[in-house]
């Protein structure tokens, strides 16, 4: 053991950077487009209906989830034939850089433009996916099984300070200022439409690194039907066999109950911080750009945890520090926190984030928002220590089916108990029963590699 901690690294200090800064590269598409920026515009300004805008904008994510759960784990297996990731990587990059274009044309009422929008970015979607797929599938080759949890959550930090400093310029330069820069027409929307295009821009600039120092598996002459063949066979008995790797399958089926709840949350999260207390987009962006500080505090001290205490560990403690933070959400009205404590209503004081409530939102969304990144870079370093090493793209793929298959049943459950009981609280509160399920299933798991 002695000798193993002592070991050089796997690669160089280089390769291991430029592998993290493409979390960088990637994150503004989930922070300013689908999250905090062009989300809500789309749903506010380009659907008739506010209603109609989020039905619409969870169907367009529902289809690019089906799509990621049927071609993931294609796409990972092939790659495991033909030998190198990049290749797969920069199609992926193409794909999110095309369809994050599409956001500029979203018009404010062009109804009829939103198929064309949405299946942009569906393909956004996609890319994304595909991105992380193949460079989580990087990472046993860059570093030591003990080393895996800080450069995973090195990765996780590197992304959150990535959408954090996209949301700063997105904010001081689009948002707040009179005449935004580039002499953007703020009448007709443009800062908001720009943020797909800056995000596409960010992703190409900043994912250069991985493509130019970050070590590939050596290509080989095994021809492309010959290679669709035999990853799908590898497909195939891998997911015939999964069987005699419960362990997988048990942690698979834990990740799909929890990582539904945190998908959740972040959906959510925003959405019901503004419902409380009527946030438009300034409170919303510094709200989003707190949040993504704090996550970046938790992945960095999460990948040191990770290492120090272990994967599983460290999922357990973030889950349920997610649950606590979501139940003290629950916990506030305009004139209440923790339930039954009585404070200033909301709207009787002026400022940013002035009143009691609104306050002590902002503490329990720090709180969220540290324990956001663990849990996420945790599971991937556990499905990294995992999987067994001939078939790591494959489970990857495998993993990008588990995190997508299911993303539907938060947001289905979180409408229908909503619809049912006329209440918001009761809705989010289906989060907490994902994040149960899932912890549960996840102390079954034992932090071993499949052989």
């Amino acid at each position: 053991m002695a000798e193993e901690q002592t070991q050089q690294p796997k690669s160089s200090l280089r390769a291991r950077l430029s592998w993290a800064l493409y979390d960088w590269a990637a994150q503004p598409y989930f922070t300013v487009v689908l999250t905090f920026i062009f989300g809500p515009y789309f749903q506010n300004f380009v659907a008739p209906s506010v209603e109609k805008g989020q039905a619409w904008w969870g169907y367009g994510q529902a289809i690019a989830g089906l799509l990621v759960a049927v071609t993931g784990p294609v796409v990972g297996a092939i790659a495991d034939v033909r030998g190198q990731r990049k290749p797969w990587v920069l199609l992926a990059n193409a794909m999110m850089v095309l369809g994050l274009s599409a956001t500029w044309i979203a018009v404010p009422g062009e109804t009829q433009l939103a198929p064309v929008i949405l299946t942009g970015l569906i393909l956004a979607a996609l890319g994304s996916e595909y991105g992380v797929v193949f460079t989580n599938a990087m990472l046993p080759g860059l570093a030591h099984p003990h080393q895996m949890g800080r450069l995973s959550g090195f990765g996780w930090g590197m992304g959150y300070l990535g959408g954090l400093v996209m949301l700063i310029i997105v904010l001081t330069q689009l948002a707040l200022p009179e005449t935004p820069a580039l002499g953007l027409d703020k009448a007709s929307h443009e800062p908001d439409r720009l943020v797909g295009p800056l995000a596409a821009l960010w992703l190409v600039i900043f994912s250069l690194p991985l493509f130019l120092y970050v070590p590939d598996g050596k290509p080989n002459s095994v021809p492309a039907l010959q290679a669709v063949k035999e990853g799908l066979g590898s497909l195939w008995k891998l997911a015939r066999d999964m069987p005699g790797f419960r362990n997988i399958m048990v942690f698979l089926i834990a990740r799909m109950a929890y990582y539904d709840g945190v998908t959740a949350v972040y959906t959510f999260g925003g959405l019901y911080a503004a419902g409380t207390f009527s946030w438009e987009l300034v409170e919303l962006g510094v709200f989003g750009i707190i949040l993504v500080f704090m996550g970046a505090v938790g992945v960095f001290i999460g990948g040191v945890m990770d290492d120090k205490l272990g994967s599983k560990p460290t999922i357990i403690l973030s889950i349920l520090g997610i649950a606590f933070s979501v139940l003290g959400l629950l916990s506030i009205t305009q004139d209440k926190v923790l339930f039954v404590i009585s404070v200033t209503p909301t709207g009787t004081v002026e400022g940013l984030f002035a009143s009691s409530a609104e306050k002590v939102m902002i503490v329990f969304g720090c709180i969220v928002g540290f324990f956001l990144g663990p849990v996420q870079s945790a599971s991937r370093t556990l499905m990294a220590r995992l999987a067994p090493e001939e078939n790591m793209t494959a489970c990857f793929g495998l993993y990008a089916l588990t995190g997508r298959a299911t993303v539907w049943v938060a947001p289905a459950l979180i409408a229908i108990a909503t619809d049912i009981s006329g209440s918001r609280r009761v809705g989010i509160g289906m989060i907490l029963v994902m994040l149960v399920v899932g912890l549960a299933l996840l102390l079954k798991v034992k932090e071993e590699r499949a052989q």
